[in-house]
């Protein structure tokens, strides 16, 4: 049982801390305020497990810095959709309520078949003539 505790490989607790917080600040990057603190505290913690490795084998050197880097994609990610400019896409103007008409002449709608028009609203009926 002693040699199953005492193994060559070293621990992997800040840089493994260090995926995870940047990992799950990564999938929520449409959530800026919760994916920048998620990815500032794993770039923290990476960072202390890089320095804990190169100081004294404390912790794997592999795993810190692979937190390091999925930590700091998430936070230029979280930063850059929470200081995207909201107007970039501008929107078409809205169409006015009423348009104004032209200046044109008045033209008279067409008369009722079998009927003649003189002038505006005279409507004279076509009789046939019956000569006999």
């Amino acid at each position: 049982m002693a040699a199953l505790s005492s193994s060559s490989n070293p621990p992997v607790g800040m840089g493994l801390a260090s995926v995870i917080l940047g990992s799950v600040g990564a999938l929520l990057f449409f959530l800026p305020i919760l994916s920048i603190p998620l990815g500032a505290v794993g770039l923290t913690f990476g960072i202390l497990g890089f320095l804990m490795a190169i100081a004294g084998r404390w912790t794997s050197l592999r795993w810190s810095i692979v937190g390091i880097v999925v930590s700091g994609l998430a936070l230029g990610i979280g930063v850059a959709i929470a200081l995207a400019p909201y107007g970039s896409l501008q929107l078409p103007a809205p169409p006015p309520v009423w348009h104004n008409v032209p200046d044109r002449p008045y033209v008279p709608p067409p008369a009722r078949p079998g009927a003649l028009s003189f002038g505006v609203g005279t409507i004279i009926q076509h009789q046939p003539l019956h000569l006999g």
